[in-house]
């Protein structure tokens, strides 16, 4: 569930669902650390892994932010430093 707009507040995702975490306990800006370090272990876990749609190298940044706005992929696209 997003937040209302209405409220002035700026929330992600206020739900999630993740287990000892009571979105409407008045944590603020904590309970976004409590989701980003629950979504950071379970990345290092290899529970969730990222969807990467494509690699592209910095010195083509224009087409990668072009593919990226199309919206024609599936998961993210990742900048790389060009090889040296």
């Amino acid at each position: 569930m997003l937040a209302d707009p209405g409220q002035g507040r700026h929330h992600a995702v206020v739900d999630a669902g993740l287990p000892g975490v009571d979105p409407g306990d008045g944590a603020g800006p904590l309970l976004g650390i409590v989701y980003l370090t629950e979504v950071l272990g379970l990345l290092s876990a290899g529970v969730l892994t990222p969807q990467v749609a494509a690699r592209i190298p910095l010195s083509q940044a224009a087409t990668a932010l072009t593919l990226a706005e199309s919206r024609t992929v599936a998961g993210k696209v990742v900048l790389l430093p060009d090889a040296v």
